[in-house]
């Protein structure tokens, strides 16, 4: 079994925000996204995996006029899956 644990650096591309009740849609501004992640891969049956993660993230949608209000969006990301190494 093989845990990792470290820094996630990305980039989000955000869309245009639209309000539920109707009214003018925004453009957001892309920006870098900070985070840390915890993880782990199990081997089974030769060259299979088990693998599961979580990560945490540190992202702010600013909308692309001065003025605006920005919004924090700090999810957390649990992902799991099988992997085959080659």
């Amino acid at each position: 079994m093989d845990f990792h644990l470290g820094p996630t650096l990305g980039y989000a591309m955000w869309g245009d925000f639209k309000p539920e009740g109707g009214g003018p849609s925004t453009s957001l501004k892309s920006n870098r996204v900070y985070g840390a992640n915890f993880g782990l891969d199990v081997p089974f049956k030769g060259n299979w995996a088990f693998n599961a993660g979580l990560r945490y993230l540190w992202a702010k949608a600013e909308p692309d006029v001065s003025g605006g209000e920005s919004i924090d969006v700090n999810p957390w990301v649990l992902t799991a899956g099988v992997s085959y190494k080659f």
